[in-house]
């Protein structure tokens, strides 16, 4: 059904997924029929993350290209944010003043581009590396940021696929480690969580808890991260061989794209 599909995003009409080889994106209605809501002669290249607002609009991150769609409930796409704004998009998040965050992953950026179209940087230096915490994100080096994710308070949680870490950027625009001591590999679990190793983390999803899921993609694991700053494997998950931006529903249900397989697994709310 599927080509290889590398992001999902659960809203209430259905589970929209980002097929950058077949250069569309699709939703599985709540009653498992499969519609395309935007293909290849949209525009879009190779779709990739993507994000909703409280409006309906379904904004896209187009890896080739390196610019952001709007797609209103309405049927009309626009653009967001013109080609060359970006070097390899990935993940995308939106709060609720309407801004909207892009992880731009081959510039080393987290940006934001506010309702009125202007683009800032919120975090990254362009320069690959890791420092900065307790300082202004603009300041900070990050390497190779993949998802994003917003808790309730206004956290920004993202995942550096090279940096293996997971940092967080508070609403007074100032960065943390959340997770990873920075060396590939796997250990810490029942430990705090920025001690821990990571290899490659790419998607992260938050519940309504501030509980931090994050898509351990080297490793094959979903890892949980406590508001208290503990880290777990989820049992009895294996992720796919290939970094995967998830999404967690209201229920919480997890919907993971499963590039190699070419489908969507839905896993049963996590309950620990």
């Amino acid at each position: 059904i599927f080509d290889s599909p590398n992001a999902v995003l659960a809203t209430a009409d259905g589970i929209l997924v980002a097929d950058p080889a077949a250069g569309n994106i699709r939703r599985i209605a709540p009653d498992g029929n499969i519609a395309t809501l935007l293909d290849a002669s949209s525009g879009i290249r190779t779709p990739a993350g993507m994000a909703a607002d409280g409006e309906g609009n379904l904004y896209v991150a187009d890896q080739q290209s390196g610019a952001v769609f709007k797609f209103t409930p309405g049927g009309e796409l626009t653009t967001v944010a013109p080609e060359g704004s970006f070097t390899s998009p990935a993940g995308l998040a939106s709060d609720a003043a309407g801004n909207l965050y892009v992880a731009d992953m081959g510039g080393h950026f987290i940006r934001k581009v506010g309702r009125d179209g202007t683009i800032s940087i919120v975090a990254g230096t362009g320069k690959a590396g890791y420092n900065g915490d307790g300082r202004p994100g603009p300041s900070a080096q990050i390497d190779r940021p993949y998802g994003l994710a917003l808790d309730a308070a206004g956290n920004l949680y993202f995942t550096e696929a090279g940096g293996h870490r997971v940092r967080k950027l508070a609403p007074s625009g100032v960065i943390y480690t959340a997770a990873g001591a920075g060396r590939p590999g796997f250990s810490g679990d029942g430990g705090p969580a920025a001690a821990a190793q990571l290899d490659s983390p790419s998607g992260i999803a938050v519940d309504a808890e501030r509980n931090l899921y994050v898509a351990d993609s080297g490793n094959l694991r979903l890892r949980k991260i406590s508001p208290s700053g503990g880290i777990a494997t989820v049992e009895g998950i294996a992720l796919p061989p290939a970094a995967t931006l998830f999404s967690l529903s209201g229920d919480g249900r997890i919907y993971i794209a499963d590039p190699v397989a070419g489908c969507v697994r839905v896993l049963a709310p996590v309950t620990r």
